[in-house]
């Protein structure tokens, strides 16, 4: 019965969450700064780890950037019935990162 009542309950945490994200995504769309940086604040680390993984501190921090910019001006084609934010932001920094990667390339 218990386990019952945990599967149930973690059911209940990822519904909450994704209407969360919904909701801040919303939000965003209506110009409500606070929900931007709740959005980024909740946003989960995984997503942008790779911009680490492709350059120093620095760079890594200028990707980090570069992907939530983009993330800001491409909000709106987010589909929430589509998948996840998660899934959509790992997207949008991966092919952040395919750009980079290419202008790096053809630069040296």
């Amino acid at each position: 019965m218990n386990r019952v009542v945990g599967i149930h309950g973690s059911h209940n945490l990822v519904e909450r969450s994704l209407d969360l994200v919904h909701s801040l995504v919303s939000r965003c769309l209506n110009g409500d700064e606070a929900a931007w940086e709740e959005l980024v604040r909740s946003t989960p680390g995984r997503s942008t780890d790779s911009a680490t993984v492709h350059g120093s501190g620095a760079e890594a921090q200028d990707l980090t950037q570069e992907v939530f910019l983009r993330v800001f001006r491409t909000l709106k084609t987010f589909r929430s019935a589509e998948g996840s934010f998660g899934t959509w932001l790992a997207r949008v920094a991966r092919n952040l990162l395919i750009d980079h990667y290419r202008r790096t390339v053809r630069n040296a």
